[in-house]
């Protein structure tokens, strides 16, 4: 893994996997169409049509916050 390169962790959506999540090296040059074909190869199911896929970003905070409200 090179210092301009960072792991995604890609989840199957709809598909029906076994598994709950790929790992996926990605670079600044990476494009949307490279991680879904890599992505659907690491599920087993490269025979599906990658342009009816799309990427959808996800960010979580680092932890839950609480507050009580007045």
């Amino acid at each position: 893994e090179k210092k301009d390169s960072a792991v995604m962790k890609v989840y199957p959506g709809g598909l029906r996997v076994s598994c709950g999540y790929k790992n996926i090296v990605v670079n600044k040059d990476t494009t949307t169409e490279e991680v879904i074909l890599t992505s659907l190869r690491k599920f087993g199911v490269e025979d599906k049509d990658p342009e009816s896929f799309d990427l959808i970003e996800v960010l979580l905070d680092k932890g839950v916050a609480e507050r009580k409200v007045d």
